[in-house]
């Protein structure tokens, strides 16, 4: 990883990394953010983003052809998101969650992009519907806090 990196970045890579083996991980980061020769990290995100729209078109037709795969519903709506398409990936991410409701990645993302637009009272409503469905994460517990805590300023 770059020495500075966005949080979208970093996401962006983490992600990668968890979903794929470690040599497919490399070459789809080595395609993604080109490392030997870093360019400045706003040139590196705009890359990514023209990837991302780039990838819109073939992502939505796997979230259509298998809509009882949540994964790719999410990850399409993971791009929306990532290109500015926020309305649209929540919309997405609400179907979706209504399909699969014990889809933890779904609802984290549902709680994520609500929290970042502002919308409190859904992150929330998301947030503990994660509770409920994994009662020991105390980290889930914390967001819980941290949502109601950024609601009451």
């Amino acid at each position: 990883m770059p020495d500075r990196c966005t949080p979208e970045c970093e996401r962006i890579l983490s992600k990668m990394g968890s979903l794929a083996a470690y040599g497919r991980a490399v070459a789809l980061m080595a395609e993604f953010l080109p490392l030997g020769h870093m360019p400045a990290i706003e040139t590196a995100r705009r890359r990514t983003l023209h990837k991302f729209a780039n990838a819109l078109p073939e992502l939505r037709r796997a979230a259509e052809l298998a809509p009882g795969n949540g994964r790719y519903a999410y990850v399409y709506a993971i791009a929306l998101n990532s290109t500015g398409a926020q309305p649209q990936a929540m919309e997405l991410l609400e179907t979706s969650h209504k399909r699969h409701p014990a889809d933890r990645d779904t609802l984290l993302a549902l709680v994520s992009i609500a929290r970042e637009s502002g919308d409190f009272a859904t992150a929330l409503l998301h947030a503990r519907e994660l509770v409920a469905l994994y009662p020991s994460d105390m980290q889930l517990r914390l967001l819980i806090l941290d949502i109601e805590k950024r609601q009451v300023h």
